[in-house]
């Protein structure tokens, strides 16, 4: 996977934290596009405002900076600055156990949650309906999806 690819990738970290799509019309025309939104709001210290409710109260603050982080290099204007592969996996992986410092995710994906994670991207609702425990098991999916790959 090349560093372009990771826009995308970067593009649904916000879906997922935001709980919102990546586009949707029916919003303020500075609001159409999530991934415009979210940096513009990082830019403005008021991502706070735009990550979902339920997750707030639940990721550490750390975990969600760092989580942020990552979603905004994958955004970055030019492929060749996105971060690579291995890059992303990392940084994840940081997130993961700033939420979770005694966390190992290794052979423990539930996977009844991950398949209900991706029955409910696979609906045309609109706006995601994820739990805490659906994002977390989602983002330790990725990071063993990415380990494959990347070994």
């Amino acid at each position: 996977m090349e560093t372009s690819d990771f826009y995308s990738f970067g593009v649904v970290l916000f879906e997922v934290l935001c709980r919102q799509p990546a586009m949707d019309r029916s919003l303020p025309e500075e609001q159409v596009s999530l991934a415009n939104w979210a940096l513009h709001c990082k830019r403005n210290s008021t991502i706070n405002q735009i990550i979902d409710p339920n997750l707030k109260d639940d990721v550490s603050p750390d975990s969600l900076e760092k989580f942020v982080e990552i979603a905004e290099k994958c955004l970055t204007g030019q492929g060749i600055e996105r971060p690579s592969m291995g890059d992303v996996l990392w940084n994840l992986e940081v997130a993961l156990h700033l939420q979770d410092p005694v966390f190992r995710y290794e052979g423990m994906i539930n996977s009844n949650v991950v398949n209900s994670v991706f029955s409910e991207l696979r609906s045309p609702k609109g706006r995601w309906n994820l739990s805490v425990e659906q994002c977390g098991e989602l983002v330790k999916y990725l990071l063993l999806v990415f380990q494959l790959v990347v070994y």
